[in-house]
């Protein structure tokens, strides 16, 4: 069997397109100074600058995998197509510094922005030509923690839950000769 893959999301590709949703979300709201990034990447908290941080959670077939067989020049082409769930989590940090006023956005705050850009239309029809159907976010939650300079400090969070569709084709074998009568070979 020699498959073509049609449409298929890495995990690279999966965090390009929710960083790019963060980052366009965040432009919308005219917010400036926040960097988005993987969770997954080494970084040293105490050089932080104010992030927001994407995180696949998990990555697993969701419902079953279903064939479209179509036929071609040279013979019959199969098409299979699996419905894929990628659960993605949005968290933010921003150190408090004196300077903040009433009007400073913290991390609840941005994760906020996010979440409602993600949720409008304009968010659902930006993550739809990316392949990607909402299924379900969850509401932002606070976490805390105690970062490198023994500070007690916040880390707000929220997931969402999207759909999309890995598809592959292969090639079905033709028939090359039918011999007729072969019930008493």
């Amino acid at each position: 069997m020699t498959a073509t893959i049609i449409q298929y999301k890495t995990e690279n590709q999966i965090y390009a397109d929710f960083t790019n949703a963060a980052n366009t979300a965040l432009s919308e709201f005219g917010i400036q100074g926040w960097t988005v990034r993987q969770l997954k990447q080494a970084f040293k908290y105490v050089c932080l600058k104010p992030s927001v941080f994407v995180s696949v959670l998990s990555n697993n077939q969701l419902g079953r995998q279903y064939r479209v067989r179509s036929k071609s020049q040279t013979g019959v082409s199969r098409q299979n197509r699996a419905k894929k769930e990628v659960r993605i989590r949005f968290s933010a940090a921003r150190r408090p510094l004196s300077g903040d006023t009433t009007a400073t956005y913290n991390s609840l705050d941005v994760l906020e922005f996010i979440r409602a850009y993600l949720q409008s239309e304009a968010g659902i029809e930006f993550l739809s030509g990316l392949g990607y159907a909402q299924y379900r976010a969850d509401e932002i939650r606070q976490q805390d923690f105690i970062n490198d300079s023994d500070d007690f400090e916040f880390l707000p969070y929220f997931d969402c839950i999207y759909l999309y569709t890995d598809n592959w084709a292969e090639e079905v074998g033709t028939i090359s000769k039918f011999t007729g009568n072969i019930y008493k070979v």
